[in-house]
């Protein structure tokens, strides 16, 4: 290797070298709170909480045998001692580490059932609900092991709907007021390796993963005049460790180890994070393909929110029309980063309360538990009070309108366009069409519309006549876009 080369070679690096080790602080995740410049944060005094409900949110609680684990929990049981019957409080999931609920007989059973009653005594005092849903590590006893802890959670709370989904199926929904919908997906359900799982689905109606997915998509259509919350174990969006975001001290000690190794750390976060080898990290296919569908379905939704545990920290995400809150600081810690400015993150023990308010808004409060001490960490905005209705519409229509089906620039195209993609339909869709008008409020007796409708392409609406009689009206025009996000 001549000089030239040698000195051309330590040029590029240095830059080289800048440019890696600012990516990597970077994307760096931290044991600290991070809030985003434009995360909307809201003050307590403007609110009034009367007859609002209330949903408390641990997740990742399974070593509550642990003291950190203990002080979260007394922390969190004092919250619930003083919450009144409009209120719940939902376990997301790895609620027994490291296997889930192993058999009576095991030597394991006495430590695990300890665990699960550290973390159900705390409702002792509680008027509201609790609900534990399964995570990833609940069903590392397979099927039976799973079953177990769903008897045990049932027994214990003398609550037939205390453990959702039930009999490891993979998706419930239940009303919480008239105008909440709780919707709870087992997302290790779609996940896992079912090969592994012999007789799974047996007691299950849904028995694909498509058929959850259309169901779940049924429900949101269903409850769209309702603020819906979709609790499920993994995160649609996270900027945790389960995402790829690691901290410094990961690219030093490799494993959580102390013994440092800092090029064979660094390479071992890349392997991970781009590979997707775990199917516990997002950019794992079965993730990611979960996720994906999941955001897909709600994404011109403005009343869903996603709650979850999985990454050991607190986190809040908004994209687009998707909200998402990570609470499952309850036994472990992980660090945590915003990838956003409407981000949130603490990598430390925790908990969070999702307040419904009763004029259509909902706002979330994260708390640290860090040395015996809650602490309110953030207090964010996540549906903003409706603004007032002003029918601004006129009263009166001209007797026709001509219009399209598509407009011209979309109709219309060069004979080269034409050629590579053909004519198809494109003639008829930009044939101008006159038509009457009408008022659906007078048009026979008149038409009230109460349901949003259509699938993955098309816009519809639900009419309902004084009869009771209900209708469609569909329009032509497709939404291809939405389908192929």
């Amino acid at each position: 290797m001549n000089l030239s080369f040698k000195t051309h070679l330590k040029i590029i690096s240095v830059p080289f070298r800048f440019l890696l080790v600012s990516g990597l602080l970077y994307s760096c995740a931290t044991y600290n709170v991070k809030k985003g410049k434009n995360l909307q944060e809201i003050k307590n005094s403007a609110i009034n909480s009367e007859n609002d409900f209330k949903i408390f949110l641990v997740g990742d609680a399974g070593n509550a045998d642990e003291p950190q684990a203990k002080q979260t929990l007394d922390i969190l049981k004092g919250k619930l001692d003083s919450a009144d019957k409009n209120s719940m409080l939902i376990f997301l999931g790895d609620n027994i580490y490291p296997s889930g609920m192993p058999k009576k007989k095991d030597k394991e059973y006495p430590l695990a059932k300890e665990k699960m009653e550290n973390q159900l005594s705390i409702t002792k005092n509680f008027k509201g609900r609790t609900l534990v849903i399964p995570g990833n590590h609940d069903w590392y006893h397979g099927l039976d092991g799973l079953k177990a802890q769903e008897d045990f959670v049932k027994d214990y709370l003398n609550d037939k709907k205390a453990f959702l989904p039930k009999n490891a199926c993979p998706i419930d929904d239940i009303s919480l007021t008239s105008d909440i919908k709780l919707i709870v997906i087992d997302s290790e359900w779609v996940i896992a390796n079912w090969d592994k799982y012999p007789g799974m689905n047996k007691n299950c109606n849904i028995k694909t993963r498509d058929d959850l997915f259309y169901e779940f998509q049924d429900l949101i259509t269903k409850n769209q005049g309702k603020r819906i919350i979709v609790a499920l174990h993994h995160p649609v969006i996270s900027s945790g460790t389960h995402a790829g975001y690691n901290s410094a001290r990961s690219h030093l000690f490799p494993f959580k180890g102390n013994i440092p190794a800092p090029g064979m750390a660094t390479i071992i976060n890349i392997l991970r994070n781009t590979s997707g080898a775990s199917m516990e990290d997002i950019n794992n296919q079965h993730y990611a393909d979960l996720a994906n569908r999941l955001k897909s379905i709600v994404q011109d939704k403005e009343n869903v929110i996603f709650v979850s545990g999985h990454d050991h920290n607190l986190q809040y995400h908004t994209d687009r029309n998707i909200k998402q809150i990570i609470s499952g600081g309850g036994s472990k810690v992980d660090p945590a980063t915003i990838a956003e400015q409407t981000d949130f993150s603490y990598g430390g023990s925790g908990f969070a309360v999702l307040n419904i308010r009763k004029d259509q808004s909902c706002d979330v409060e994260y708390f640290s538990t860090k040395n015996s001490k809650v602490k309110t960490l953030a207090h964010i905005d996540v549906i903003s009070k409706p603004e007032t209705f002003v029918n601004n519409y006129p009263n009166s229509f001209p007797a026709t309108i001509t219009s399209t089906v598509y407009p011209e620039n979309l109709t219309e195209k060069r004979k080269f366009y034409r050629w590579l993609w053909g004519d198809h339909y494109r003639k008829y869709y930009g044939i101008p069409i006159e038509a009457k008008t009408a008022n659906i409020s007078e048009l026979d007796g008149g038409y009230i519309p109460f349901r949003e409708g259509g699938g993955n392409q098309s816009n519809s609406l639900r009419l309902k006549a004084k009869d009771g009689q209900e209708f469609v009206m569909r329009g032509i025009k497709k939404k291809c876009r939405t389908f192929s996000e």
